[in-house]
């Protein structure tokens, strides 16, 4: 019983909170709403940009590929993912481009740049036609990770193709290489969650 009643006095006072009119709240108490609001909007936002931001170091190169190819960031946007394909402990980065200049219907251009330090990348592969989900398996060919993608080769269908490293660079076209042998690949999945320029 008295659980019951306290239940009721809660409801109550919900039902009464909400029937108060926006204009009976003092200016101060709206301000206070108003300023908490915001706050909590920017510090999500924040968390949000922290965690996706590309880092000034890799944008600046996928600048140039993208201008050598008479292309910009705002028409042309881009996301990168960092993963140590080699095995020397320094992330590597691959990039997915996407917009109308370099995606088509079997998928879109992919960028790998080896770390070499210092926050510092070097491009060596540009591969076409590549589409998400991207595993980076464990399997490897001449020290560096083999990567699995996806390559639409037909407009409702797509098939696993395996880019093997080969003492370069990974292939430069997707779809020019055989389809993957296997179904089950152990290793990391990368989203390439679209973050904007």
């Amino acid at each position: 019983m008295k659980h019951s009643i306290i239940s009721l006095g809660l409801l109550a006072s919900i039902g009464l909170t909400g029937c108060i009119e926006p204009k009976a709240l003092s200016s101060k108490s709206s301000n206070f709403i108003t300023s908490r609001l915001q706050s909590a909007k920017s510090t999500a936002y924040a968390k949000i940009v922290k965690k996706h931001d590309k880092p000034a170091y890799i944008k600046e190169s996928v600048k140039k590929y993208l201008e050598s190819h008479k292309a910009s960031p705002e028409d042309s946007p881009f996301t990168t993912e960092y993963i140590d394909l080699n095995g020397d402990n320094i992330k590597d980065a691959l990039t997915l481009l996407s917009g109308v200049r370099f995606c088509g219907s079997g998928g879109c251009t992919m960028l790998v740049h080896q770390g070499v330090g210092n926050k510092k990348f070097k491009l060596i592969s540009v591969t076409s036609l590549v589409k998400i989900p991207i595993t980076i398996n464990d399997s490897k060919t001449r020290g560096w990770r083999d990567i699995t993608v996806q390559h639409a080769n037909h407009i409702l269908f797509s098939e696993k193709i395996e880019l093997k490293f080969n003492g370069k660079g990974y292939p430069s076209n997707a779809a020019k290489e055989p389809k993957a042998n296997s179904n089950d690949y152990s290793g990391e999945k990368l989203t390439f969650l679209q973050t904007g320029n």
